[in-house]
């Protein structure tokens, strides 16, 4: 998901299996040449990975810039999240 709070951008993964997480992580390394410090939690066996402010927005431009497919309203969110 991709949502504003508390003034500040954030994009969040959640999916069941702990190894996608993971595999989220080293692609925010890939994305924005950035060590990841971001902790995978677990509720009721429901991983979730979340980035904020300035993570978020790299993660938005990596993602979605000259992506070919994707959801266009997700899109569009990633597309203000870079102008915010």
């Amino acid at each position: 998901s991709i949502y504003l709070s508390s003034g500040l951008k954030h994009v969040s993964f959640t999916t069941k299996y702990w190894s996608f997480a993971d595999e989220i992580q080293d692609a925010f390394k890939e994305l924005t040449g950035k060590e990841n410090t971001k902790k995978i939690s677990c509720y009721n066996g429901v991983h979730k990975i979340t980035y904020s402010g300035k993570d978020a927005i790299k993660l938005c431009e990596g993602l979605y810039e000259d992506s070919k497919f994707h959801i266009k309203r997700k899109k569009k969110l990633a597309m203000e999240a870079i102008k915010y």
